[in-house]
C-alpha cells in the first residue's frame, strides 16, 4: 500500500475499512499505522464527513437538490 493507493481507496470506500475490498483492508490497516500525519489527517477529515453522511442518509432529498444532480448528470443535456 502507498499513499496515492490508500487516498484512492480513501476516496472510493470512506474511512471505515471495514467497507474496504478485503484484499485491501490489511495493508491499508498496516499503512495507516504507519502513515504521515498528512494522511492521517485526511483520514480523520473521511471519518467526520462518513458520520455526516450517516446523519443524513434516512432524510429525504430535496426536489432542488435532485433536479440539480440529475441535470449535471453526463448525458441528460
Amino acid at each position: 500500500m502507498n499513499e496515492a493507493r490508500f487516498m484512492v481507496l480513501l476516496g472510493v470506500y470512506g474511512a471505515d475499512l471495514s467497507r474496504w475490498p478485503v484484499a485491501e483492508r490489511d495493508n491499508a490497516g498496516a499503512f495507516l499505522e504507519v502513515a504521515p500525519h498528512r494522511i492521517k489527517d485526511v483520514w480523520e477529515s473521511e471519518r467526520g464527513f462518513d458520520h455526516l453522511l450517516a446523519l443524513e442518509k434516512d432524510m429525504p432529498v430535496s426536489i432542488a437538490l435532485e433536479t440539480h444532480v440529475l441535470a449535471a448528470a453526463p448525458g441528460r443535456r
